[in-house]
Formats: C-alpha cells, sequence, structure tokens
C-alpha cells in the first residue's frame, strides 16, 4: 500500500460546521468591520465546495448579503463541467438544486473573467469575499490580490487547505511579519485565519482506518508518502503497532517488491 501522510499525528477540527465557520468568519472579517475576506483556493473540487457552503449561507439568510468574486479561470471551467454532469454531485447538492435551483449561481456571486475584470476588483471598495487560486499562493491570480491586501488591516485571509513548507502560505500561517511579493518585502497587516473543514485531505483517524481495513494476510508492506516528516514519522509509529511493515518512502530510492 502506498499511503499518503498529510495529517499523519493530526486531527480535523470537529466542534463546528463548515457553515457555521464561515460565518463567524465573514460576519468579523466583512459586516462587523467593513472589510474584505480572501480565500484561497485550488481550483477544482474546492472552489466548488465553497461556493456551495456560501450558497446555503445566504440563501438561508444567515448573513446579509455581500458581494463574493470568483478569480479563476480554471474554476470557472471546472465549475462549467460540474454543471454539465451534475447527476454525479452528492445528494446534498442534487437537492439543493431540485429545490432552489443552481448551486454554484446565486445573487451577489460574479464569476471573474479576463485579466481587465481581474484588476478592476482593487478599485472595488465595499465588503466582499474574494475567492481564488492557487491554494497556497504559489502564483496565480491570488498573489495579484495578496499584493494589494497584504498591508491592509481589513483585511483577512483565511487558508482553507494545506499549505506545504516553504510556500508562500506556509509562510503567512507561522506569522511571519514580512513576506516578499513581486520583488517588494511587504509587512503582513492583514489578518491570517485558517480552517481544515474543506481540507481534501483524510486526517490521522482516517488513515488508520484505511489501514485497519485491510485484510492482514495480504497487505505486505505499507510505504508512506506526501507529508512532513513529523506527520510521517507520527503515522508510522501508529501504524507499526498493528504489526504491519510501515516505512516511510525515500525520494530517488528503488524498492524491490
Amino acid at each position: 500500500m502506498v499511503l499518503e501522510s498529510t495529517y499523519g499525528g493530526r486531527h480535523h477540527t470537529k466542534d463546528s460546521s463548515l457553515e457555521e465557520r464561515l460565518v463567524e468568519t465573514i460576519k468579523e472579517a466583512c459586516i462587523k468591520n467593513p472589510g474584505r475576506l480572501i480565500i484561497p483556493a485550488f481550483s477544482i473540487g474546492r472552489t466548488q465546495a465553497l461556493v456551495f457552503s456560501l450558497n446555503k449561507i445566504f440563501s438561508n439568510g444567515l448573513l446579509p448579503r455581500v458581494q463574493i468574486f470568483v478569480d479563476s479561470p480554471m474554476a470557472n471551467f471546472a465549475t462549467d463541467i460540474y454543471r454539465k454532469h451534475h447527476h454525479l454531485v452528492n445528494d446534498e447538492a442534487q437537492d439543493f438544486y431540485k429545490t432552489q435551483g443552481d448551486e454554484f449561481d446565486f445573487e451577489a456571486l460574479s464569476y471573474i473573467t479576463d485579466k481587465k475584470e481581474s484588476a478592476t476588483i482593487s478599485n472595488y471598495h465595499e465588503p466582499c469575499i474574494i475567492i481564488s487560486s492557487a491554494g497556497m499562493l504559489e502564483g496565480g491570480r491570488i498573489q495579484d490580490h495578496l499584493f494589494h491586501n497584504i498591508q491592509n488591516y481589513y483585511c483577512t485571509i483565511l487558508f482553507i487547505g494545506y499549505c506545504a513548507p516553504g510556500t508562500l502560505g506556509n509562510r503567512l500561517l507561522r506569522g511571519d511579519p514580512i513576506v516578499r511579493l513581486r520583488g517588494r518585502d511587504l509587512m503582513v497587516y492583514a489578518t491570517i485565519k485558517q480552517t481544515d473543514l474543506l481540507s481534501g485531505h483524510g486526517d490521522h483517524s482516517d488513515l488508520m482506518d484505511i489501514v485497519k481495513t485491510q485484510d492482514t494476510d495480504k497487505l505486505k508492506k505499507i510505504f508512506l508518502v506526501h507529508g512532513e516528516r513529523k506527520s510521517m514519522d507520527s503515522l508510522q509509529s501508529a501504524i507499526s503497532e498493528l504489526n504491519h511493515n510501515c516505512v516511510i518512502a525515500v525520494r530517488g530510492t528503488r524498492y524491490i517488491l
């Protein structure tokens, strides 16, 4: 078995739902304080799930309307594919579609297409939510929005996914007071927040459940990949306690099966 280990030794938040977390964050960032909320999100899957959650929040009247911009050409393209193959989305999304319409389209939601239109968001001075890629801030239009807002006291940046070490997203999450962007060193005045409620990776319990459901007579060796060393060590220790042969795969090493 080749097993990812992103959240080895860590467990996802269980004390609130995604919608509750979003309501709390939007209320603080855009309503109580009339600012802007920037959410870096991967274009495929994560952005669509986020838009659907926002649709449920505003359709149910949990918050007053706030302008939302989705600024990612790839996300727009992917959303069209979701619509085309709507019969393949989950039951909750299908039920929403039957009763309330397109889960990826609602009042005050704008999909940004060209670069010129994207640039005009900087001149939008009302409270708003900007969803843009890439999720780890390594390229994409999100860097444009960061450049204009990282020093804005009325800006909140909400990370909804994992940021690997060495990425700009990781530097912000660890609390670096200055980051380099477009050849300039910029002070970080924006508020940095994070939630794992939209994570596409299973946590420690999920990964262990996968191992526990395997046939112990057939499973000869487990290779851990895709994780920080601390996470891999934690997961390897837990799996070894189940008497499985578990190794941390080393880049460039050839393994004979």
